[in-house]
């Protein structure tokens, strides 16, 4: 659709409208994907156009509203697969772990080789903290849907057999947030092979060079020099065997001497992550929602964010310093970051380096949050300084932000 406008219902029957929904659904135009849809329904409640709604209001984070439209799809044909499938996902969002677990186990049996059950049902798992072996094969359904290189997924990948004597190449796959957390993997593979290549995105390579157990790094995109086998980076915790209690500690860089008594508390701020992801809108703050941390006594703030594509502006009441300026890559950053006592952020590559460094973070996680981050507790396995601030209802930040005031109140008040 060329306009942003919400499109007039008499221009469309219901399949018009139906296929027009799938169409702004699959470009990220939910609202107009929602009205399209609900234009359908009201001519032809068919299983699927309510399937839609539910996965479309799925992606809006209206999730008791996805789970209803399950449930109407369900009704109509109970045997419907897809609207099981977003039953289980709208269960997960709104904390009925229990249930979504039954429904998309119980899936997985009827589809055993769908990469999209298989790869959802590990990410289930996995919030649940259940990081079996199993669970980590689910996980390599990833790479069927083309969540890694398309360049590289025809190549021979390892899956622990005897190296010892080849080149190993590990690749990155994701953003930077997972190569920061899954790097610490990489020296546990160096005593497998005779040598080992990294390949990652640019902006890592300063930051990874030097790592335990890598012989090369290399920037992704960048000819590779020559390997006889890969593994994608995300794959090592299943050859590895990494469960809930062994997760390896991640290997610190940087770190800053401890502030002088009576200095004000250096608290560093980051609050949208990389915008040309669709979920991003849930992961993310409006920076004037930050106002509510404003006028805390013996506390300065420096704003983190990465620059995409101009310095965000915080309210003017936090009095923040930007700290980013001149930061070409995540060693620039990670130098930044010495110079904060704490970072509150929201889930982003800068939360997950400030952690690496041994910097207490305190994460704000939307309501669906992301499976690294578990769903029953406010500590992680993954980084010891992490603390974990969950929000109750899609949207709605503040209840958190008041949290982390009295609790940022309290944290100045205890290291004056």
């Amino acid at each position: 659709m060329r306009s942003g406008k919400p499109p007039q219902s008499r221009h469309y029957d219901a399949a018009e409208a139906n296929d027009r929904a799938a169409v702004c659904f699959a470009n990220g135009q939910l609202e107009q994907a929602l009205t399209l849809n609900l234009l359908a329904l009201r001519q032809a409640p068919s299983p699927a156009v309510h399937n839609r709604q539910s996965a479309i209001l799925f992606g809006l984070a209206r999730y008791a509203g996805a789970l209803a439209a399950a449930g109407r799809a369900l009704k109509q044909n109970p045997n419907y697969l897809e609207a099981l499938y977003n039953k289980s996902q709208a269960l997960m969002a709104i904390g009925n772990t229990t249930e979504a677990l039954a429904v998309m186990e119980a899936l997985t049996l009827r589809a055993p080789s769908n990469p999209t059950i298989g790869y959802a049902l590990s990410l289930q798992r996995l919030r649940a903290g259940n990081y079996s072996p199993e669970t980590w094969r689910f996980f390599d359904y990833r790479l069927i849907l083309g969540k890694a290189h398309a360049d590289l997924a025809t190549l021979g990948i390892w899956r622990g057999e005897d190296i010892s004597q080849k080149t190993l190449l590990v690749h990155a796959e994701e953003g930077l947030g997972d190569t920061i957390q899954f790097s610490r993997f990489i020296p546990l593979v160096a005593h497998h092979a005779a040598r080992v290549i990294v390949a990652v995105p640019s902006p890592l390579v300063r930051w990874l060079d030097g790592l335990p157990g890598i012989d090369q790094i290399v920037a992704t995109g960048l000819p590779l020099p020559p390997f006889d086998v890969l593994c994608p980076l995300l794959s090592l915790p299943a050859i590895l065997g990494a469960g809930l209690q062994t997760i390896p500690t991640p290997h610190p860089h940087l770190r800053r001497p401890n502030a002088p008594p009576g200095d004000p508390l250096r608290v560093g701020l980051v609050w949208q992550g990389a915008s040309r992801l669709q979920d991003d809108r849930h992961r993310s703050i409006n920076p004037a929602e930050l106002a509510a941390l404003a006028g805390i006594q013996h506390v300065q703030f420096f704003s983190l964010q990465m620059h995409e594509p101009k310095p965000p502006c915080l309210p003017n009441a936090l009095a923040a310093t930007d700290l980013m300026a001149g930061t070409l890559d995540i060693l620039d950053t990670a130098q930044r970051l010495r110079d904060v006592d704490l970072v509150i952020a929201v889930d982003t590559a800068v939360a997950h380096l400030a952690a690496t460094l041994g910097k207490p973070v305190w994460l704000l996680s939307r309501q669906h949050g992301c499976w690294r981050w578990l769903t029953d507790r406010r500590d992680s396995p993954w980084y010891p300084g992490l603390t974990i601030y969950r929000q109750e209802t899609a949207g709605d930040w503040q209840p958190v932000l008041q949290q982390i005031r009295a609790d940022l109140i309290a944290y100045q008040r205890a290291g004056a």
